[in-house]
């Protein structure tokens, strides 16, 4: 059973009171809900694979991103580095394209 009351905070006297918007919704859960183990080990197994995903995506996020940048520190000329940089924004953009276009899942 959950039980609601609502506060109405009014520094005026009267009892609707048109000045003051301000009301506060009090919810507290009167009856505790009951916890099994069964509800618990997937809650478990979820947070390890989503856990386990993040540190994979940010190490290789983090290999990506040094290996950019040993390749782009090889190129001499300021042009040609600015010219790949815009080039690898296209080919990115261009990649999510059709990703999103003819890939249906």
């Amino acid at each position: 059973m959950i039980s609601l009351d609502l506060f109405i905070l009014c520094s005026h006297e009267e009892v609707n009171c048109s000045v003051c918007w301000l009301t506060v919704f009090l919810v507290q859960v009167v009856q505790p809900i009951q916890m099994h183990l069964a509800m618990l080990a997937p809650a478990l197994l979820l947070g390890l694979i989503g856990g386990l995903l993040a540190s994979f995506f940010a190490r290789l996020n983090t290999l990506i991103c040094k290996h950019r940048t040993l390749l782009l520190a090889k190129i001499p000329n300021p042009l040609l580095k600015r010219l790949a940089r815009i080039l690898e924004t296209i080919l990115l953009v261009v990649c999510s394209l059709v990703t999103l276009v003819f890939v249906r899942v």
